[in-house]
This record gives structure tokens, sequence and C-alpha cells, in this order.
């Protein structure tokens, strides 16, 4: 039988597993009131509906709690685009092993 502090050890490994992007332009935490566990996932995409908002749809139907960030993207005049993401970029591929990580993402923290 898991004790308090077994519970509140997963929850802090769970928390330290996909930390919150500084990068992000948003975060946003999506929970409901039937599911009291920590967010299960991390989802990440530009700052628009795009590919990601079937993702975040079906989690909410499901009534999984998620967190969701969202970067942002800047022209740069002639000089194309800019977004905090192309620089935390390299440091997610390297902490979640994952050497295709892109937009969108998600990332599962069990």
């Amino acid at each position: 039988m898991a004790t308090n502090d077994d519970e509140s050890h997963k929850k802090q490994e769970q928390e330290i597993f996909f930390e919150t992007s500084t990068a992000a332009g948003t975060t946003f935490k999506v929970r409901f009131p039937s599911n009291d566990e920590g967010a299960r996932f991390a989802v990440g995409y530009w700052s628009i509906r795009g590919l990601a908002a079937p993702l975040r749809m079906m989690l909410c139907a499901a009534k999984v709690n998620f967190d969701a960030f969202q970067y942002d993207l800047l022209e740069q005049g002639d000089d194309g685009w800019s977004s905090e993401y192309f620089t935390e970029k390299p440091t997610l591929r390297e902490r979640y092993h994952q050497p295709l990580m892109n937009l969108p993402y998600i990332v599962d923290r069990k």
C-alpha cells in the first residue's frame, strides 16, 4: 500500500519530469475536477490552433489533465522568423532523448 510520502515523491518526480518552459510565450494548465492526478501530459505547439488543437481536444474529451506550452513566432522582417522555441529545441532534444523532437510535441510524464 502506498503511503503519503510515496505519493508526494511520485508527484514531485512528475513535476520535475517536464519542467515549465521558459521559452513558451503562453503556458496553461488544464485540470478536471473528476481527475485529481497531476498533469500526465505536456503538449507544445506554436501559439495558434493548428496541429495541436485536435490533440488538446482529445485530452479534454478524455478528461486527462495536461499542461500546454504555446510558443510565439515573431516575424523579423527580411531576416525571417524568430522564436524562443528555436533556442529551447536543442535542450528539449537532449533532455528527453528525442532527436526528432519538433512541434507539435507531446510528452507522457509517466
